[in-house]
């Protein structure tokens, strides 16, 4: 089992457990963007995908709940 499906398999058993650079490491591999990286929030898109992700920061933390919100996007048969 590689790194990244370990951590896959890590955020669909508990979203709430991954770092803020894990999270952005799932939404890179499931072919989101940055749209812009600068302030407190970060907006990620994926080409052909109409919704938009963002992202809220505090002290280098993904704020609780976004995670859990995510999980139906990134992998809507788990």
């Amino acid at each position: 089992m590689t790194k990244l499906e370990k951590l896959i398999a890590k955020y669909k058993e508990n979203p709430e457990s991954i770092s803020l650079k894990e999270m952005i490491k799932l939404l890179e591999h499931n072919g989101y963007l940055a749209v812009n990286a600068g302030g407190s929030h970060r907006i990620y898109k994926k080409e052909g995908v109409a919704e938009h992700i963002l992202l809220a920061i505090h002290n280098n933390k993904l704020k609780y709940g976004y995670a859990t919100r995510y999980k139906k996007i990134l992998y809507p048969d788990d």
